[in-house]
């Protein structure tokens, strides 16, 4: 299962305990919110992507200022994108 935000990722994370499916299902999620990090390391989420968000704001800021000068800026900007494995039991 693929979460695409943190409160999905919560979300999912509490059925998956919920419903007794620890072990059964691989759960990939999205890190954000401080809950998410106890279920990743139980192992519940099997793996967490995460992103800088220092990293958008300074891309997006320069991209702005880019515009405002008449520079051309491409459609799309690439940032870093973080997984991490879990050590726990899934």
């Amino acid at each position: 299962i693929i979460a695409d935000s943190p409160e999905v990722t919560l979300n999912l994370a509490q059925a998956v305990v919920e419903n007794n499916l620890v072990g059964r299902v691989t759960l990939i999620g999205v890190a954000g919110l401080p809950e998410i990090e106890e279920y990743f390391d139980a192992g519940i989420i099997s793996r967490l992507l995460s992103i800088n968000p220092e990293e958008i704001a300074i891309k997006s800021l320069e991209a702005m200022r880019d515009l405002l000068e008449g520079r051309d800026v491409p459609a799309q900007i690439s940032v870093a994108l973080r997984i991490a494995e879990s050590a726990g039991e899934n």
